[in-house]
C-alpha cells in the first residue's frame, strides 16, 4: 500500500466508497442546501470529479467559491502547500469581510 504523510492507502477501498455515494449521492445533495456559511472547495486539475461534477455540487450551496489548482494532483496538500494555502487565506480574509452581512457567521 502506498504511504503518504504516515497515512495508508489501500485502493481495495474504491469501489465501496463509490457505491456508497452511488447509494446516498441525493440525499447527500439535499444536505449541501442546508449550509448556511460561506463554502470554498478547492478542486485539483486532474481531479476524479469533472468540472460539472463540482459545478453540480457549488450549485447547491448558497454562497461558494470554487478554484481549481493547476498541474496539482491527488496529494495537493503536499503537491502545492503554498498555493492552497494562499487560496484558503484569500478566502477566509473575504469572509471575514462578509461577516458582518452573514448573521449565520457572525460568530466564525
Amino acid at each position: 500500500m502506498p504511504s503518504v504523510a504516515g497515512s495508508r492507502f489501500d485502493p481495495a477501498i474504491l469501489p465501496a466508497l463509490v457505491g456508497e455515494a452511488r447509494g446516498h449521492g441525493e440525499e447527500l445533495y439535499f444536505e449541501l442546501e442546508q449550509i448556511a456559511v460561506p463554502t470554498l472547495i478547492v478542486r485539483r486539475e486532474r481531479s476524479f470529479l469533472r468540472p460539472e461534477q463540482v459545478g453540480e455540487i457549488a450549485s447547491a450551496l448558497r454562497n461558494v467559491r470554487v478554484e481549481t489548482l493547476t498541474g496539482a494532483g491527488h496529494f495537493l496538500v503536499r503537491e502545492q502547500p503554498v498555493r492552497l494555502a494562499r487560496l484558503v487565506i484569500d478566502f477566509l480574509v473575504l469572509v471575514r469581510g462578509l461577516r458582518r452581512n452573514y448573521p449565520a457567521i457572525r460568530s466564525v
